[in-house]
């Protein structure tokens, strides 16, 4: 149900000309379990695909941010160090999307 919803949400928006980019966002190492994440994966990339989307996956054990715990407030929070690291990494990646 919550999947057709997100779906009709993002058709809706680009009908009214609305740039989506879904992005997975990192997890810290000890909430990054590969069976969640495989699945979340699974089921953005069929949004994705079915809204003909972009999408920006920076989510899965031992990515760039999972492993720096000196990044994270707590395993669910980035600190502002890890937070503009992954902005940056964002904004560049925007770049080769709307290009």
């Amino acid at each position: 149900f919550a999947i057709s919803v997100l779906e009709e949400l993002i058709l809706k928006a680009k009908q009214k000309n609305v740039e989506i980019v879904l992005v997975l966002a990192p997890m810290h190492r000890l909430r990054n379990v590969d069976l969640v994440n495989n699945e979340l994966i699974q089921i953005t990339k069929k949004i994705a695909s079915n809204t003909q989307v972009p999408l920006l996956n920076y989510l899965g054990y031992g990515s760039h941010w999972s492993s720096h715990d000196d990044w994270w407030n707590d395993p669910g929070h980035m600190n502002h160090i890890g937070a503009r690291d992954f902005t940056l990494a964002v904004v560049r990646d925007l770049g080769g999307v709307w290009q």
